[in-house]
């Protein structure tokens, strides 16, 4: 064989010798990570044998049809105050306003602005408006939809401003009593127009004055206070959306937290105004559109804004069997208690009968207790993991009300260590407000969360869970038969023993020779050695031919 031919050929064999080192590296990389990983999971399993004895206890869950007395949602009644200059005692006239009031979680506020008609509202006027803000904190507590409005008869073209500078004034003037009351204020209703505040019979009925005024009365609000209007029509004209989802909603300044009021709920086919005859292909998108589609489209918009009003006229547009899929289409969350008695009485006379926890109520009992949101936990697992010493808490829950929940709410698994009484508070990752959007009617949707026992001290414990709303700072009752207590509804119990059988790691089994060094062997080419010993090594594990 010629000299390059040999060279070659050497060249070729110590390739394929590198090939084989290469494989063989890879291999014993493999067998490492592999025997590392399963002497880390026996570790685990050795020190959860030594330190943990864990026995889970869950409870069992039954829906209930109790009446619920939670904040944003229900009936409500309405209170007007007419405001002057005048000194008013405001505690004493607030507590003889509400004294029969006594069951319901929310109050329309309506103020009268007509007196400052012509120009800004006077110091003593804002001095009035926060004093009846403060009696309306301190003496009833309640969540209120506030409107602001210059006609209570009807006549509005004879008492609002002339200008609609200076109602646009009025709003900056209020800016600092709308934020001090963030907290007691659910929904700012409408734009300050029109007879009785209902945005009609007003001289600023216009796409243009609407946005302006929706702008201002933006700016001047909390962020997390709710908006709304009286159509979706004028709705979709203020945003200029036709078709939204939430990612557009959540990058509009305002669209986000601008709801609907509607004082013509099932009054007749058209709600008394509130929708069109013509298709939204006929009449464009930013006009009244025919009642199937104005449904359909609060639909989707009311699963993320609050939708309420007032129910009208007895007919059969609101009879039991068409109203109580209409009110949970287009996700009512209140309405008038007063409004319409006569509608109410003819619900009433409906006896539920659908094999639920409700057969035998009547109709008009049913709708209240499904106005808004109205959760349930229909089961809960715990489970211990022994590989990484945690346990799993998951609450299965159903939405059953007509709308999800609005605003900022959070499930917490509560922990209370009986033994020295300590508490630990866990909220889930999750996001309820999303999820109550989709897991109503029969769908659910679940809450999990993984929690490692080394943050817990050994004892025994009793799980609960507790719906908070971050907007009332207060928890919220769920549906269940489940007593209430101050942790929320009790999950289950478990208890955390520690194991003193042994006090050492057992020994842990060993492979049948010593890996390290046999890798280190397989390796360990002789590269180190002189170039003319390499070929001779070379030579005798192939021969040439």
């Amino acid at each position: 064989m010629s000299f390059n031919k040999k060279i070659i050929y050497r060249i070729l064999v110590f390739i394929r010798i590198c090939f084989f080192l290469a494989v063989c590296f890879v291999l014993a990389a493999g067998v490492i990570l592999c025997v590392d990983y399963l002497r880390r999971v026996m570790e685990a399993s050795y020190r959860s044998s030594r330190h943990w004895d864990v026995s889970v206890s869950a409870d069992s869950f039954v829906e209930s049809a109790a009446p619920l007395q939670n904040p944003d949602r229900g009936t409500y009644l309405i209170y007007g105050f007419a405001i002057t200059d005048q000194d008013v005692n405001y505690h004493t006239l607030v507590a003889d306003k509400f004294k029969n009031d006594r069951s319901n979680t929310l109050a329309m506020i309506q103020i009268n602005l007509r007196n400052y008609n012509t120009g800004e509202i006077s110091q003593k006027g804002l001095e009035n408006i926060s004093g009846l803000f403060d009696a309306l904190r301190s003496v009833t507590g309640k969540r209120l939809l506030v409107r602001f409005l210059y006609d209570w008869d009807g006549k509005n073209l004879e008492t609002e401003p002339e200008s609609l500078d200076i109602i646009l004034s009025h709003i900056r003037q209020l800016e600092p009593i709308l934020r001090d009351n963030r907290d007691q204020i659910f929904i700012m209703q409408g734009l300050f127009l029109g007879n009785w505040g209902e945005m009609n019979g007003s001289k600023f009925l216009n796409n243009d004055y609407y946005k302006l005024l929706a702008q201002a009365l933006s700016s001047a609000t909390d962020g997390r206070t709710f908006l709304s209007v009286r159509m979706p029509a004028q709705w979709r004209a203020i945003t200029g959306l036709a078709d939204f989802g939430a990612d557009s909603l959540a990058a509009h300044p305002y669209a986000g937290r601008l709801g609907l009021y509607n004082d013509g709920i099932m009054g007749n086919e058209g709600d008394y105004g509130t929708y069109g005859t013509k298709s939204r292909a006929q009449s464009g998108d930013f006009s009244l559109w025919n009642r199937e589609e104005e449904l359909a489209f609060q639909n989707r918009l009311c699963s993320y804004v609050p939708n309420g009003g007032e129910v009208i006229i007895d007919n059969a547009v609101n009879d039991f069997e068409n109203a109580l899929p209409t009110l949970r289409q287009m996700h009512i969350t209140y309405f008038n208690e007063d409004y319409d008695r006569k509608v109410f009485e003819k619900w009433a006379r409906t006896v539920i009968s659908d094999g639920s926890v409700y057969d035998g109520m009547d109709g008009y009992t049913y709708i209240k207790r499904h106005l808004g949101y109205r959760l349930l936990i229909g089961s809960a697992d715990m489970a211990y993991h022994v590989e990484d010493d945690s346990m799993t808490f998951r609450v299965n829950m159903r939405n059953t009300g007509f709308a999800p929940l609005y605003g900022s709410k959070e499930g917490r698994l509560i922990l209370h260590h009986t033994a020295d009484n300590s508490y630990y508070i866990y909220p889930f990752e999750e996001n309820i407000t999303e999820l109550s959007r989709t897991g109503s009617g029969t769908e659910g949707f679940s809450l999990q969360l993984r929690l490692p026992l080394s943050k817990l001290p050994s004892g025994s414990y009793t799980a609960s869970f507790q719906l908070w709303d971050n907007d009332t700072d207060s928890q919220l009752q769920l549906a269940i038969d489940t007593p209430l207590t101050a942790t929320g509804y009790q999950l289950g119990s478990f208890t955390v023993a520690e194991n003193t059988e042994s006090s050492e790691y057992p020994e842990l089994p060993h492979l049948p020779f010593d890996l390290d060094s046999r890798i280190e062997q397989l390796l360990r080419p002789p590269f180190g050695e002189p170039t003319n010993k390499l070929w001779q090594w070379l030579d005798r594990l192939y021969p040439q031919k």
